[in-house]
Formats: structure tokens, sequence, C-alpha cells
């Protein structure tokens, strides 16, 4: 069997990072649930493996911003382990491993995962985002078997994965590439990828006039349109693999339970309040006792498409009054938060209109730093349970973040050089997004513009002379300035108005959080 075992291998997989991954927003989703996560107080040791780490941008990252903690990735491929090891010895990341090792290498040979710093190998945390449903049957076995024999009892498993029924259109797709890819040699996955897109599009008719394969497959037509800002390299790893094929959450939840890994919870926080599903579903959803079936009606009630699920190996159901000293005891900070006249949230369930003077008393609360969940009840006398739903939609937008409190300090410093790094590499053509922001445990998206325009201010630029300053930094680097549609903006006074607009949004707004957040020096305190 050929080392590939039918996985694309042909280019690196691209390089991100993923919220729902970092160790304080899944304690969150587990408490949410009434259980006892990993760890009770922010700053504890713990064990964290990554299986499929990719080029370890996104561990290397969390590293960061978890000095506390010991970090193990893990990937078949050579070229994502040379990659994510050089990205860790420049960072100076000194609580990270990375070891390249097949699944099925390793599920015989668990022992490979122990390293000096810890003679005896239990993980709090394993997560592999976005891999099982591109494996064998075979490889996939093997994963879950590390991950039975490798997390602590109590320990947390996340696993997000490709699932029916939303698949079921580009399913479609997926096969035509299978097909092409014989007509094609490797080195042409391009050629094979654009014509599956041409072909099936071809078949389609119009929004008008829908043929045959339009009227089965409505979402079909919009969804090769889309695939179309896709890079070749994500489109490669997405549709290329031999093996792929999306996971029912019924098939996935049993072969879980197998080894001994039991379903809670989702790490997407609105999908946890099943009570959210529009009022004519819930009769039929809310009313289902079987777990398995009461998941996979809410699936096809959403259409869903990709689940963050996440497992745990032992459950430790805790008292009430337990759990809400351990809720009570979770900070909170508001983050970029503009006025609003309503609070929608996008969720799989549909747009989620949220009780403004709730959501406001909260963000209200949080104006002056951040707040104890105890406290920020006490100010708003909103009820524990409505208070809890409020908060999970408000941190799912990114309004507010899990504030980590004194665990941030020891972080701060080494998180605050990551970061110039990375802004380094960004000046230089890498496409890096990403920032440690230490106090909330997580990372917020930055872009090369928004650095170029920080530049600008810092030096004191206004007017003409930093729109210039501006655009000549993007051309440097070969970016033109987009409008939302990814047209190319060639006017100059759109232009203008557009780098204007960015520039006093960062200087308002954007800045000063980044600053609260220990993502860049601050004289501030908080």
């Amino acid at each position: 069997m050929p080392w590939s075992h039918g996985y694309c291998v042909s280019t690196s997989y691209t390089s991100d990072y993923y919220r729902e991954l970092a160790p304080n927003w899944l304690d969150l989703a587990v408490l949410l649930k009434g259980l006892r996560p990993p760890r009770e107080i922010e700053g504890s040791p713990f064990q964290y493996l990554e299986l499929g780490c990719g080029t370890g941008l996104g561990l290397c990252l969390l590293a960061g911003a978890y000095p506390e903690g010991q970090f193990v990735g893990v990937d078949f491929q050579p070229d994502h382990i040379v990659q994510a090891l050089g990205l860790a010895r420049q960072l100076g990341l000194k609580n990270i491993h990375f070891l390249e090792a097949d699944f099925l290498e390793l599920d015989k040979n668990p022992q490979m995962l122990k390293t000096s710093d810890s003679p005896t190998r239990e993980f709090h945390y394993i997560v592999a985002h976005g891999v099982l449903s591109w494996l064998s049957v075979q490889v996939q076995q093997a994963l879950l078997n590390i991950v039975s024999k490798s997390i602590a009892l109590g320990g947390v498993f996340y696993c997000s994965y490709n699932t029916y029924p939303g698949w079921l259109a580009m399913s479609n797709f997926q096969h035509m590439v299978s097909l092409e890819r014989q007509r094609y040699a490797d080195s042409d996955l391009g050629s094979a990828l654009s014509a599956a897109r041409t072909n099936l599009i071809s078949l389609l008719g119009s929004q008008e006039s829908p043929l045959a394969l339009l009227q089965s497959s409505p979402r079909l037509f919009d969804e090769l349109q889309s695939i179309a800002r896709f890079s070749a390299t994500y489109l490669a790893h997405e549709y290329a693999c031999e093996h792929w094929a999306p996971l029912r959450v019924a098939d996935m939840h049993k072969l879980c339970t197998e080894h001994k890994l039991r379903f809670i919870s989702s790490a997407t926080l609105p999908e946890i309040f099943d009570d959210l599903v529009a009022d004519q579903l819930k009769p039929t959803i809310l009313n289902e006792t079987d777990p398995i079936i009461r998941q996979t009606l809410l699936d096809f009630a959403t259409n869903k498409y990709f689940r963050r699920d996440i497992f745990v190996r032992g459950i430790e159901v805790m008292t009430p009054s337990y759990a809400t000293q351990l809720l009570g005891g979770l900070r909170f900070r508001l983050l970029e938060a503009p006025r609003v006249e309503a609070y929608r949230f996008p969720t799989c369930f549909g747009e989620i209109l949220g009780h403004f003077d709730g959501c406001h008393s909260i963000e209200l609360a949080l104006e002056g730093g951040p707040g104890f969940l105890s406290d920020i009840q006490t100010s708003t006398g909103e009820a524990m349970g409505d208070l809890l739903r409020a908060l999970a939609l408000l941190v799912h937008v990114n309004r507010i973040g899990i504030d980590r409190g004194d665990a941030a300090n020891q972080a701060r410093e080494s998180s605050q050089q990551i970061n110039q790094f990375i802004t380094t590499q960004m000046q230089e053509g890498q496409s890096y997004s990403w920032l440690v922001a230490p106090n909330i445990g997580t990372c917020v998206s930055f872009n090369l513009v928004e650095l170029i325009c920080m530049q600008a201010l810092s030096d004191g630029l206004k007017g003409d002379v930093l729109t210039a300053f501006v655009l000549m930094g993007l051309s440097g680097l070969g970016i033109e300035l987009t409008r939302p549609t990814k047209e190319p903006i060639s006017d100059a006074s759109e232009q203008r108005n557009l780098i204007e607009s960015l520039v006093e949004n960062l200087a308002s707004h954007r800045i000063p959080t980044l600053h609260s957040l220990g993502v860049f020096p601050s004289n501030s305190k908080d």
C-alpha cells in the first residue's frame, strides 16, 4: 500500500487557525453541558495532542498562548512536519513537539507520543480537525484507537468532519473530480478540478430554467460558483483524496462509542442549545429522546455539512452547586462590539434574533473591563440559563471573549514576540492572517492591509500620502484592494475612501482592542 493511503500528498495543506481548538473554548462548551472540564482552573498545566496537525501553525499559536501546556502535533506528511519544526524553532517555542508518523504505525506503537518531559503521556485534549472524513476506514479506525489509548480519563476529544445531508450536492462534484483525475496525471490536478466544475455547470441550466440536476440539487449552482474563491491547494485537499466520504452523525457516534468515547456536545456554541431551532421543528426534535436520532434530525433540519463534535472518555456530572461555582468563576471581556440596533446571530438554525436588553446589559457590564460570570449575573439580573445562552451567542460572533485573567501574564511577552515574527513574515509575503491574543487564549484575524495601515498611522501619515503608502506597500507584494465580491478596485477615489474608512476604524476601535487583548505591547494593565 502506498504511504499516502489515498490521501492527497501532491501539495502541502494550507496553514490556518481554528478557534474551537483552544482549550478554554473546549472547557466552556463542556461546562455549558453541566460537565466537569479537563481544567477547572485557568492556568492549570495540561497535555494537548493534535492528530493531523498539517504545517503546525495553529498548534504553534496555541502553544504560545498557553505556555503552561505541553503540545504534541502528529502528521504523516514529511513536508508538513519539516515546516512545523522550522516554525516552532523560529518562534522559540519550548513546549511543543512534532512527530512524523502514520496513524497505522502510531496505533501499533503509541509509545512514540512520549517525550523526555513526559514519560507518561495521557492527553487532556486530543483534537483532529478536518481529518477523519478524508481517510480510509482502516486509517480512521487507527486514529480512534490512538485517541482511546492516549486520552486521559475525563479528557476531551474534538473531531470535526464533513457530514450529510449538506454534502449531498457537492458529492457530485467530488465524484467528477475523482473521475477526471484518472484522465489527468496528479501533476495536473488543477485541470481535473476545472474540468469537473465546468462540465457540471454546463448540466445545470440556469436559476430561471433549471435542468434536472439543478432541480434535484438547488444549492449546486451557488456552491460550484463559490469554489472559485478557494485556493487550488485547499481544493486539492478537500476534493482529491481517494477516500473522501462525509460521515453521517449516527455512524460517527457509533464508531466513537466503540472506542469508549461518548458524544456530549458541539464545539459550535449555539448548537449546544437545541431549543434554538425554528418553532415548527421543535415538536419533532425536542421530543426525541434517542440521542443519535435527535442529532440526525438536527442535521437534516439544518442541512448540516460540517460537524465539530466533542467526545469525552468518562463523564462526571457535577452537582448543581459546584457547576454554578465553576461557571461563576469564568471570566469574559468585551471585544470589538460596535453599537447595534438588534442582536442578530448567524447559526446553522438560521439567523437568531437575540433579546436586545439581555445582550446589551451583558456588554454594558463588561465595558469597564473583564468580569466574572457571577458578577455579570448580579449586574444584569438575568436568569442563569438565559445568561449562558446569550453569552454563548456573543462569544460565537466575537463580540465577547473568554478572559484568561492572571494566567495570561506568563504568555503575554512570548505571544507578542510571536506576533512580531508573524507580522514580519506577512511583510515578506507569507500568507499568515492570525495573531496570538494571550488575554483571551485564542487568536484574532489580522490581514496585510491592516498591517500596512497601522504602519502608516505609526509614521504619522495622513490623507493622500497615507493612501499612496498603503497602495505602494500592497503593490510591492502583488496585492490589490478588492470589493467584498473579490473584484479589484481600480478607481482612485474608491481606493482612497476604502483606505480612509479602514484607517479610521483601526485608530478608533481595532488597535485599542488589539492592545487590550495583549496582541501588541501596551502601557495599559488590563
